[in-house]
């Protein structure tokens, strides 16, 4: 998925400064996930891992990249006769990555069922009717006297629109009817997720839509078998969606992460595409505004981290409840020169919550997130930026 923020082109560097700096620890705690990117990197690593984000997309991508440690073997849907290929042509259900992996046979019962969602399952219903154009029939949702306007939200084209629906209402049914486990149905989720972002006519954030589609766009919506890291045994992982304040009060681990949002960019709404995705419109009703259609009740979900007035607080509540509460021993920050938490309050926050002489700070240059292009109305003042992790150890 296309994400402001994503360490995933940073991996390597956090990487190197973890083994350079953590000794011991057992657990570690990613509690900004996100695309669970990092989360990953630590379930990689050999860590017990705690992930939490607030948002639902996100809690899906946290179970496929941390929570799976195995193929599932979406035993409720074949036994009931629902998917009846288990050997589907897996090598063409490539996984999250730019480069094609060959998939082993035990992955076989999950490529069957994304290779059954891919064949069809269309819908004219809630998503369909607000996130669609093109000339379409009208929507059940619709007034019979009133068509749909060619000038409506253009995120995805009519037959994307379609196929969306369609699969998140057979996923919803499925779940309801206790066919799929927890880890099955996020894992088709956050496949259906991935999928809607590539078919996206977006530049990457849904706090807009481009005027024309692409050829990208115009492809047919396709599920792909979601990246996974596969662990035997299985350790004891714990996925949350919730506020990161109260995670760091009621988990313990021993390395805490923080990834918090850098500025005014508010993940509810430059991804309430996603979210309404993930959470489904099935037994209540969202309330959409404006052009791009953004839910009202997603609204509560703003962090403070996006607000200049609330940002300093927010860093200095969450890193004193951690040390108070969780019994942290290492705590480490990404954030860059872009963000709205000045580099002293930083320090100072760090400073104050650990050992004397252990503050270090690492710097890392890389390529800034563009929504679009320059042009006459836009100008970016740079194409690069510095990502910043700060580090802080504990005495816990």
């Amino acid at each position: 998925m296309r994400y402001i923020g994503s360490k995933s082109r940073l991996l390597g560097f956090i990487e190197k400064v973890l083994k350079d700096k953590v000794h011991g620890a057992g657990t570690g705690c990613d509690i900004f996930a996100g695309t669970a990117a990092v989360a990953g990197l630590f379930k990689d690593m050999g860590f017990t891992v705690i992930s939490n984000d607030i948002m639902e997309y996100s809690y899906a991508f946290q179970v496929a990249a941390v929570k799976a440690c195995g193929y599932p073997g979406f035993e409720g849907l074949y036994s009931a006769g629902v998917v009846t290929e288990a050997r589907a042509e897996i090598a063409a259900l490539t996984a999250w990555s730019p480069v094609e992996i060959a998939l082993p046979e035990e992955a076989a019962p999950l490529a069957g069922v994304i290779n059954y969602l891919n064949r069809g399952h269309g819908n004219k219903g809630f998503f369909w009717d607000n996130f669609s154009v093109e000339n379409v029939e009208p929507s059940p949702y619709r007034p019979p006297d009133k068509e749909q306007p060619g000038d409506e939200r253009m995120f995805f084209t009519s037959e994307n629109a379609e196929r969306i629906d369609g699969i998140r209402t057979v996923l919803h049914e499925w779940r309801r009817q206790n066919m799929l486990t927890e880890i099955e149905f996020y894992l088709l989720l956050a496949a259906l997720i991935n999928a809607a972002d590539v078919a996206a006519n977006t530049t990457g954030v849904y706090g807009a839509f481009l005027k024309e589609f692409g050829s990208r766009q115009d492809r047919p919506l396709e599920l792909k078998v979601p990246r996974m890291s596969l662990q035997s045994p299985a350790k004891p992982h714990r996925c949350r969606r919730g506020n990161a304040l109260d995670c760091a009060r009621e988990e313990k681990f021993d390395l805490l992460y923080l990834d918090p949002p850098y500025n005014r960019r508010d993940y509810a709404a430059n991804y309430h595409v996603p979210e309404l995705i993930a959470r489904g419109w099935f037994g209540w009703k969202p309330t959409l505004e404006g052009k791009t259609g953004m839910v009202r009740e997603f609204s509560e979900l703003r962090s403070g981290f996006c607000l200049k007035s609330k940002c300093i607080n927010a860093l200095e509540e969450l890193v004193g409840a951690a040390v108070e509460n969780s019994g942290v021993r290492y705590i480490f920050m990404s954030y860059n020169t872009e963000g709205l938490i000045p580099d002293g309050e930083v320090e100072r926050i760090f400073r104050s919550s650990g050992r004397p002489g252990t503050y270090e700070r690492f710097t890392r240059d890389y390529k800034r997130y563009r929504s679009d292009s320059d042009s006459s109305g836009r100008s970016y003042r740079r194409d690069s930026v510095q990502e910043i992790l700060y580090f802080v150890e504990v005495d816990n």
